[in-house]
């Protein structure tokens, strides 16, 4: 699943440079580190040891340190990616453009928080050496320190925890905004609406276990029971390959792979309507939600007329 999901995350990244697929800076910045992150947890099957009993200790620890490292890194990219796409909603358009300070902090932080967490790792490894080890029945290897671990864990959740809020903010947001719509344009498509908090409902649902496995880290050890003990490698297998799925699956990047139906999709064609204009909205509103990339515009002209303004 993993090495899947590193095809189609390169594939992904492919398109939207080639095909110029427009999002916010910190979407591309999510989307290249999950890619980076696959890299990382494949490193024993890419130097030939994923089925080995033994792992060289130069290789285990240097998984280790950039797991530590991608970890980070990944949790902070999504953060700002929904802290982002939660301001542009609020805003309504991608033409409020943030600052350069702003962006250029948002885009740093993730590798900030990758290079302290691999320094601290690289440290602490030099330290205990032999604290380094592959997880049973598992395709990567981690290093052992509670404290470590512990400020690790609660700074990630609370990341976690923190980014879920901000995308319930911005359904409820787009909700409101699509229901103000329809009572202005009674023909909405409604297969919008289920294709869109379908794909939020998988991607929010894997961060909630996510949360929950890695708050599992401050209660009893169960790793007696096996689905306790194979549970985090079974979700950190398939979270690359859902992210993959909940972001090739929106509308325009569909479109740019359809591209034997160029002639009857102006999307397909690059050709994006102007703002303001209804297929504007509803565009906008598939990327914007969907785990919060955001689009051209958020608001159409039928939802600026609701506004005193």
């Amino acid at each position: 699943m993993l090495l899947v999901a590193q095809i189609g995350l390169a594939f992904l990244l492919l398109t939207i440079v080639v095909a110029k697929v427009r999002r916010v800076p910190a979407f591309y910045n999510f989307i290249f580190i999950i890619w980076v992150g696959s890299l990382v947890y494949l490193l024993l099957f890419y130097t030939g040891q994923y089925r080995g009993d033994d792992v060289r200790m130069e290789v285990c620890a240097a998984q280790a340190v950039l797991k530590h490292g991608v970890d980070a890194a990944a949790v902070s990219a999504l953060f700002f990616l929904a802290l982002e796409s939660w301001r542009l909603a609020i805003r309504g358009t991608l033409d409020a453009r943030s600052p350069r300070p702003w962006l250029i902090l948002s885009i740093a932080i993730p590798y900030i928080h990758f290079a302290v967490y691999s320094t601290v790792t690289v440290k602490l490894i030099s330290a205990n050496p032999q604290n380094v080890y592959r997880v049973p029945d598992s395709f990567y290897c981690t290093f052992k320190n509670a404290t470590f671990g512990i400020i690790q864990a609660t700074e990630l959740d609370g990341l976690v925890l923190v980014t879920l809020i901000l995308e319930v903010k911005t359904g409820l947001l787009y909700w409101k905004t699509r229901k103000a719509v329809e009572k202005l344009k009674s023909n909405a498509d409604s297969s919008v609406n289920f294709s869109i908090f379908s794909r939020l409902a998988v991607f929010t649902l894997w961060q909630i276990i996510g949360l929950i496995i890695n708050a599992g880290s401050f209660g009893p050890n169960l790793n007696d029971i096996t689905a306790v003990r194979d549970a985090p490698s079974i979700v950190l297998a398939s979270v690359p390959f859902v992210i993959f799925l909940v972001f090739s699956t929106q509308k325009d990047i569909m479109l740019k792979w359809c591209f034997w139906k160029a002639a009857e999709s102006p999307h397909c064609s690059g050709d994006y309507p102007s703002i303001g204009q209804s297929d504007d909205y509803e565009q906008s509103l598939d990327d914007v939600l969907v785990s919060i990339s955001s689009a051209p515009t958020y608001k159409s002209r039928a939802t600026r007329e609701l506004s005193p303004a």
